[in-house]
C-alpha cells in the first residue's frame, strides 16, 4: 500500500494536501485549494513543510487520521487526549500528561475523535492545572 501524506506548509501557516513528494529533488507538491487567495499548486522544499502520514484509520465521524491529530479517545470512565505520533515503526498515541505511548491498534475498539492537530490547535495540549 502506497503511504499517503498531507503536509503543514509552514510558508502559509496552513495545512495542504499533498500531490507529489520528489525526495530526490527535495520538494513537495502541494495544493494550496485551503487558501482562496493562492488557488494554485505549489512546489515547496522538504524544509518549507512538515510531512504527516496517514494512518488509514478513520475516527468515528469517518476523518481520517494522520500523524500530528490530536484525538480525543473515549473510554468507559473518561475521555484522554492524546497526539497521534509515528515511532518505532508503528503509529502510537503520546499521552503528554503521562509521558506514556500506546500503540494505535490498541484503541482500535474504542472510539476515537479527531479534535484538531499540533500545529493549528496547541491549546488542546494544554493541561488545565
Amino acid at each position: 500500500m502506497i503511504p499517503k501524506f498531507r503536509a503543514w506548509d509552514k510558508v502559509t501557516e496552513t495545512m495542504q494536501d499533498i500531490l507529489a513528494i520528489d525526495f530526490t529533488n527535495e520538494v513537495v507538491e502541494i495544493t494550496q485549494n485551503t487558501i482562496a487567495w493562492f488557488r494554485t499548486d505549489e512546489l515547496r522544499s522538504l524544509d518549507e513543510v512538515i510531512l504527516m502520514q496517514s494512518t488509514r484509520l478513520k475516527d468515528k465521524n469517518g476523518v481520517e487520521v494522520y500523524e500530528g491529530d490530536i484525538v480525543k479517545v473515549i473510554g468507559d470512565y473518561d475521555e484522554d487526549v492524546s497526539v497521534v505520533k509515528f515511532d518505532s515503526g508503528a503509529f502510537v498515541l503520546d499521552y503528554n500528561n503521562l509521558d506514556t505511548e500506546f500503540e494505535l491498534f490498541h484503541f482500535i475498539d474504542l472510539p476515537i475523535e479527531v479534535i484538531g492537530n499540533v500545529h493549528e490547535n496547541k491549546e488542546l495540549l494544554e493541561v488545565s492545572e
